[in-house]
């Protein structure tokens, strides 16, 4: 999603930028004090045995689970390989529903993640149609729907979706997940202008997050609520958000959603530089140096994630995922250049 800034920065719609998504996975069950290093070890550790000991049920969901943790790194190729080998399994071999489902939405999210949305949203409806509507399964598609309908700007296709993943998480009583469907609600109701139930669901979640000793969600509730105050013009008190959004990213590991985060805050120092045109010239030329360095740090970061795709086709798409950072505007807003 993107910001659309105007000259005197108001609210304005989608107003998101490389909002911190955060897709349904169980491999959450593995994460203590957002460790996901660790608990990537560990589940790489687990698969490992159950395939020395040819048990192919107990491979497959160690597997799955490695592939979720992995994503939350950022190790898209990692995790691709490893979900596409559980899957070419499950031709094979019967394998626990709950599985092949997790690892299906998995690799959807894993499609949305690197920029082929058309592709997981094709996924995604199609293996929604296999499961119960009430069912666990039904509610993990449609909470991913939801955010990728939001992603592409679609929030009157998300928050139905989300909804309804919300209410069978409560029916169901899965608490972890419930809290991460309302955390993506919370950005898609900023995000349309709906601040008051947006804002006060986001800090419940956060609390929530906040006591249960995950950082990395933590991280992504303050990441998006630093975009939603760029959008307001409140730039100083989204300095402070984004600042501890990067504190919990680099205690979790998530070092690759840093690279996103600098992007939003290139955005951010191009907004106020445009708020003080024609009045404080040398503040803003100070704002838009500021912004240009910022670009470039944010930039070799994602050129570096590249480097992870064996595939070059794969390399190709990466950097057309990220084309909006290499031509120097803002998308939609008019701003261009430093």
């Amino acid at each position: 999603m993107f910001v659309d800034f105007s000259a005197s920065g108001g609210w304005l719609p989608h107003l998101l930028v490389d909002p911190f998504v955060v897709f349904p996975g169980t491999e959450d069950a593995q994460i203590v004090d957002g460790g996901l290093q660790q608990a990537l070890d560990r589940l790489a550790g687990e698969a490992a045995e159950y395939d020395a000991a040819d048990d192919k049920r107990g491979w497959a969901g160690a597997l799955t689970d490695f592939a979720g943790v992995a994503v939350q790194l950022g190790l898209y190729d990692v995790a691709e390989r490893s979900l596409t080998a559980v899957l070419t399994e499950a031709d094979f071999t019967r394998l626990d529903d709950d599985v092949v489902a997790e690892a299906r939405m998995t690799l959807a999210n894993l499609y949305c993640a690197t920029g082929h949305g058309e592709v997981a949203e094709k996924d995604l409806r199609a293996h929604l149609g296999r499961y119960p509507d009430e069912s666990f399964q039904a509610a993990t598609f449609r909470e991913s729907l939801g955010v990728l309908y939001a992603e592409s700007q679609r929030e009157h296709l998300a928050i139905p979706e989300l909804r309804a993943a919300i209410r069978i998480y409560q029916k169901l009583g899965e608490s972890v997940r419930l809290l991460e469907a309302q955390a993506s609600l919370a950005w898609v109701l900023l995000a349309t202008g709906d601040d008051a139930v947006g804002s006060e669901l986001l800090f419940a979640v956060r609390a929530q997050f906040v006591q249960m000793r995950r950082p990395e969600r933590v991280a992504a509730c303050d990441y998006n609520w630093a975009n939603f105050l760029v959008n307001q013009g409140r730039f100083d008190e989204a300095d402070e958000y984004f600042a501890a959004a990067a504190t919990g990213l680099t205690a979790a590991g998530m070092h690759h959603q840093l690279a996103n985060l600098q992007w939003n805050r290139v955005r951010r120092l191009k907004a106020e530089a445009q708020r003080w045109d024609g009045i404080d010239r040398d503040l803003q030329r100070e704002l838009r140096r500021d912004a240009a360095d910022t670009a470039i740090s944010a930039l070799i970061a994602g050129e570096y994630e590249r480097l992870q795709f064996d595939d070059v086709g794969r390399r190709i798409n990466w950097m057309r995922h990220l084309s909006d950072r290499t031509t120097g505007q803002v998308p939609g807003s008019g701003v261009t250049g430093f």
